[in-house]
C-alpha cells in the first residue's frame, strides 16, 4: 500500500504482501549517480551513491593515465603490433572481415572479445577519453584536479612512445576545432599553467600562439606510419595529416571535403618534409592507389623503382594497381618475375610464404578473369599448398574444379585437407574449412 507521511511509522508495513515500493528513478544507475553526491538515511546509516563530479574526474584521469603509461608495454603491444612493429593480421579476424589490419586492430567488437583485459581497457580509454574530457566541469573541480588533467594532456601530446596506442583509434575525426578547443581550454588557464612542471609549462606556452601545434608531435608519429619506417593504414594516416593542416592553416571547413585530389595528397606528403627516398615514393603511390588515383599511383611506383630497382614491394604494389585497372596480363607478367626472384632468394623479403601466397592467389584471379581456367586452377592450387588456411583459395579451387567436372580432383583435394593438421595439431584443415562454411551459411 502507499503512504503520504514517511515519518509516520504506523503508515508503513514492511510485509511484502501488503507493501508496494515504487522506484522513481529511470534506472538503478541514475539512483547511484545523483548530482547531490552520497546520501545517508541519518545518523548511524551509511552513505550510498556516488559523487558524480568526482566520478567524472576519476574516469577521465584514469583514461589518460592508461594511455600515458609506459610500463607494461609488452602486454598492450601484443594486441596491436608484431615483433617487427607492424600491424598484425589475425587469421580469425581476417577470415571474416574485409577491413584493413589496422582497422581490425582498432575494431571494438574484436577488441572486447579479447581475453586480454589490460588491452581491452587500453582500447576503451583510447576510444572514449575525448568524451570523458568533454564531460568534465572545471568549475566544480579543485585546482589540484585541474593540474592533474593538464599534466596528463601534456604527456598525451608530447610523449610519442605511447601515442601509437590511441591516435589511430580516435583517427581523423579527432583532429577538429572542437577537440582542439577542448584541449586548449585546459591548457590555457594561466592560473593552472604556473603550477605545472617546467616541461609542461614550456609545451603549453610554445603552442599557445599556434594552437594547432598542440597536435604536432602526434602528426610526426602519424608521418612515420604513413611515409616512414612503420606500417600504417595509408588512407587513415593521410586523412589525419590533411585534417591537421586544415587546423594549421585555419581552414577547418575544408575537412568535410577530405583529401579529394591527387595533387592535394602529393602536396601533403611533400609538406611533411621527409626525404624522398624510394620507400617514400612507394608509400605515396600506395596512398594514391587506395584513394582511387590509379594512374598517378603508377607514376609514383615508377619513381620509386627509378631510385631503387630492387625494391620488391614497389613492383608488387604496381601489380596491384594494374589489377585494379583491369590490366591482368601486366599483373601476371610482374608476378611471374617476382615469384622467380623470391624462389631464387634474390627478393630480399622476410616472410616469403606470405607474399608467395598473395601472388599465387592474385595471379589465379587474373587467369580466371582472362577465362584461362587451367592456369587459374594451377595457381589457386599453388596458393592453397602454401596457405591451406586460406578459405578464398580453397573455395575458388573447388568451384573451378566443379565447373570443369573434375570430381576426382575435388575428392583428392578434400582428402589431402583431411590428412593435413593445423599448426596446433588440434584438428585437420578440412574440419576448420567445414566449420567456417557452417558459420557463413547460418
Amino acid at each position: 500500500k502507499t503512504f503520504e507521511d514517511a515519518d509516520d511509522a504506523t503508515q508503513f508495513d514492511s510485509n511484502p504482501d501488503t507493501t508496494t515500493v515504487t522506484f522513481c528513478h529511470s534506472s538503478l544507475g541514475d539512483f547511484f549517480r545523483g548530482v547531490k553526491g552520497k546520501v545517508s538515511a541519518g545518523d548511524g546509516y551509511p552513505s550510498i551513491g556516488v559523487d558524480f563530479n568526482d566520478a567524472q574526474f576519476n574516469v577521465a584521469k584514469l583514461c589518460l593515465e592508461i594511455l600515458c603509461n609506459e610500463e607494461g608495454e609488452d602486454k598492450a603491444t601484443s594486441l596491436r603490433y608484431d615483433a617487427d612493429g607492424h600491424w598484425p593480421k589475425h587469421l580469425h579476424m581476417l577470415s571474416a572481415s574485409k577491413k584493413s589490419s589496422l582497422e581490425i586492430s582498432c575494431d571494438e567488437e574484436s577488441m572486447l572479445k579479447s581475453e586480454d583485459t589490460a588491452a581491452s581497457l587500453r582500447y576503451y580509454a583510447a576510444k572514449n577519453w575525448p568524451k570523458h574530457l568533454h564531460k568534465l566541469d572545471s568549475s566544480k573541480m579543485t585546482n589540484a584536479q585541474k593540474i592533474q588533467i593538464v599534466i596528463l594532456l601534456c604527456r598525451m601530446f608530447t610523449q610519442q612512445s605511447t601515442m601509437k596506442y590511441w591516435i589511430f583509434t580516435v583517427g581523423p575525426p579527432f583532429l577538429t576545432t572542437t577537440n582542439l578547443g577542448q584541449v586548449r581550454k585546459w591548457m590555457d588557464d594561466e592560473q593552472i599553467v604556473t603550477e605545472l612542471p617546467p616541461g609542461c609549462q614550456e609545451f603549453v606556452r610554445s603552442t599557445s600562439s599556434s594552437p594547432a601545434d598542440t597536435f604536432r608531435s602526434l602528426i610526426l608519429v602519424v608521418e612515420r606510419y604513413w611515409l616512414g619506417d612503420l606500417l600504417g593504414h595509408s588512407e587513415t594516416c593521410c586523412d589525419m595529416v590533411f585534417n591537421y593542416f586544415c587546423l594549421k592553416d585555419g581552414t577547418p571547413d575544408l575537412q568535410h571535403e577530405g583529401c579529394n585530389s591527387a595533387a592535394i595528397l602529393i602536396s601533403l606528403a611533400e609538406r611533411l618534409g621527409m626525404e624522398k627516398t624510394a620507400n617514400w615514393y612507394r608509400r605515396v603511390a600506395v596512398t594514391l592507389r587506395d584513394k582511387g588515383f590509379l594512374e598517378e599511383s603508377l607514376t609514383y611506383f615508377t619513381k620509386s623503382l627509378e631510385l631503387d630497382s630492387t625494391l620488391w614491394l614497389s613492383r608488387g604494389g604496381m601489380a596491384t594497381t594494374y589489377f585494379q585497372l583491369g590490366q591482368y596480363e601486366k599483373v601476371i607478367e610482374l608476378h611471374a618475375s617476382l615469384i622467380s626472384e623470391v624462389q631464387q632468394g634474390t627478393g630480399r623479403l622476410a616472410g616469403v610464404n606470405k607474399y608467395l601466397h598473395a601472388m599465387y592467389e592474385r595471379t589465379a584471379e587474373c587467369f580466371a578473369k582472362l577465362e584461362d581456367t587451367a592456369n587459374a586452377l594451377k595457381y589457386y592450387q599453388k596458393g592453397h599448398s602454401i596457405s591451406p588456411q586460406c578459405n578464398k583459395c580453397i573455395c575458388q579451387l573447388l568451384l573451378l574444379m566443379d565447373a570443369q567436372k573434375l570430381c576426382e580432383d575435388i575428392i583428392l583435394t578434400l582428402k589431402a585437407m583431411q590428412g593435413r593438421m593445423t599448426p596446433t595439431g588440434d584438428c585437420a584443415y578440412l574440419a576448420v574449412f567445414v566449420y567456417i562454411l557452417s558459420l557463413i551459411h547460418i
